[in-house]
């Protein structure tokens, strides 16, 4: 007992020999980072540290015994290159980006495929080389281009305004337009049994459609309790064959029946005319103020009605209600005395 015993007492420090010496090992590096983290921190202020990155390694060895030489590395220690610089640019390369030489456009561009996406190669290639007629730098697409360049071809076809005309009848102001209406009234009184002005408006109609260009519209509505139109039709053009159909129209009117001045500018209002020339008398029945504002309404600013009003007086009334139409809707208003009329022939 005694034998066996001595013999594990002296066999016990051998053992615990490769521990002590790894943890000695671990021990004395660790002591040297301290001490390496120590001088770092509190190097003085007037001494620069050497500049440029340095390689550092943690090396762990193991010894099996205390006294062994026979020391096994758990990573190898860096052997430093004796024909490197220990500059910092050698040490460690700088890594440029390929930056262009000089700005490209936006046409010059390509789009940049990824070889891993197949098939998308294609479709870069139809989005970059489809676009003709574009702009450099356009990102409109074909679809895009083709709605514009069809939108431009309806605006050409469009029909453009007619030229803006300017005439005068009896002497009125000038009387500005594109679509002319002559509302004309063919009542008794007007006539021979009356003031007897038909003939002379014959006359000052034709006039005052010289001025008017071909592109321009005109319509002759003559009234009294019912309407008629020349060749009963809509606006028609200016055309020199158009003009000379107003003599014969109004030839044909025979002047007889009452007056509705309604019927005669409502119609006139149907035609859509900027410009509304009412030629009558101002018989009754004469139009009240709801009657004009009713009018004004439909109107609704784009028709200016100017009124040529008939009399014998040398005066013209001072209540007329064409005068107040006309201001109402930013017409003019003209009086005609019937007999210097007369005596001007």
């Amino acid at each position: 007992m005694p034998e066996t015993f001595s013999q594990n007492t002296s066999t016990a420090p051998a053992l615990r020999r490769p521990w002590q010496a790894a943890s000695l090992s671990f021990s004395i590096h660790l002591a040297f980072f301290v001490l390496l983290l120590l001088l770092l921190r509190f190097a003085p202020a007037g001494q620069p540290l050497e500049e440029g990155p340095r390689r550092v390694s943690l090396v762990l060895a193991e010894t099996p015994t205390q006294d062994s030489d026979d020391t096994s590395y758990l990573e190898q220690p860096v052997t430093p290159n004796p024909n490197s610089e220990t500059s910092p640019a050698n040490s460690l390369p700088e890594e440029r980006p390929n930056l262009p030489s000089e700005p490209t456009s936006a046409a010059e561009r390509k789009l940049e495929v990824s070889p891993d996406l197949p098939g998308l190669a294609d479709s870069a290639a139809a989005m970059t080389e489809g676009v003709t007629g574009a702009a450099p730098g356009s990102e409109l697409s074909p679809e895009t281009l083709a709605a514009i360049a069809e939108e431009q071809r309806e605006l050409a076809n469009q029909p453009q305004p007619a030229p803006l005309a300017t005439t005068a009848i009896f002497g009125s102001a000038p009387i500005q337009g594109r679509r002319f209406v002559f509302v004309l009234d063919r009542s008794k009184s007007m006539g021979a049994g009356g003031l007897d002005v038909l003939s002379r408006a014959q006359q000052e109609l034709l006039g005052a459609l010289t001025p008017l260009a071909p592109e321009n519209e005109f319509q002759i509505v003559a009234y009294h309790q019912q309407t008629v139109t020349l060749q009963d039709a809509g606006m028609l053009k200016a055309s020199e064959q158009n003009k000379a159909e107003v003599e014969k129209f109004i030839q044909q009117l025979a002047p007889y029946g009452s007056t509705d001045h309604e019927a005669g500018l409502y119609r006139a209002l149907d035609l859509q005319a900027d410009a509304i020339i009412l030629l009558t008398d101002g018989d009754t029945p004469e139009l009240h103020d709801g009657q004009i504002e009713q009018i004004y309404r439909v109107t609704k600013g784009r028709a200016a009605v100017h009124c040529v009003q008939f009399g014998l007086s040398a005066e013209p009334p001072s209540n007329s209600f064409m005068r107040k139409l006309a201001s109402k809707t930013g017409g003019s208003y003209q009086y005609i005395n019937v007999n210097q009329l007369r005596s001007a022939k």
